[in-house]
């Protein structure tokens, strides 16, 4: 039986194939793997009908982890009372299902990472070339009214028109 859930593992299963798995090798009505403590974590994965949500709902409970630790779950069956034996096997599958609950849960972390890499790059390119569309005309602005400012040089009307003009159409911009 153990090679048999190894074996879904490494051929990628996913949790809740592994739980139905599980259900069905061991009879049960339910099986289902809780993130959190024994009175009622977050349930990451379930298999049959009516899923277990508290040790106290389940009739075998298996512990993975230490208690109070954050990497602490518990695989929550109801049904048949399970052997000794049925539970040496089963709390080693218990660690593979919190194996594949944590690589689950990095993916999803991996891929939010990746959405806000992407999303911060489309604002820096959008940054930069508001930017750039910025400082065209500003520079054009800015060396027009500079020149009408200055003393140094005595413009003509047209031409103080057309510096004019020529920040008005850059501020527009």
């Amino acid at each position: 039986l153990l090679a048999l859930f190894a074996g879904s593992v490494l051929r990628g299963a996913d949790l809740n194939t592994l739980l139905e798995r599980i259900r069905e090798a061991y009879a049960q009505q339910s099986v289902s793997l809780v993130h959190g403590d024994a009175h009622g974590g977050g349930v990451v994965g379930c298999a049959g009908s009516d899923p277990c949500v508290t040790v106290e709902d389940a009739d075998t409970a298996i512990e993975v982890g230490s208690e109070g630790d954050p990497e602490e779950f518990w695989l929550l069956l109801a049904g048949r009372t399970l052997t000794a034996r049925d539970r040496r096997v089963l709390s080693a599958v218990a660690n593979q299902a919190a194996g594949l609950a944590r690589q689950t849960e990095l993916t999803e972390e991996a891929g939010k990472a990746e959405a806000i890499a992407r999303a911060d790059e489309l604002r820096r390119s959008l940054l930069s070339a508001v930017s750039h569309d910025l400082r065209t005309p500003l520079a054009a602005a800015k060396a027009a009214v500079s020149s009408l400012r200055s003393d140094d040089i005595g413009f003509s009307p047209e031409d103080t028109a057309e510096l004019l003009a020529t920040v008005e159409e850059s501020i527009d911009q």
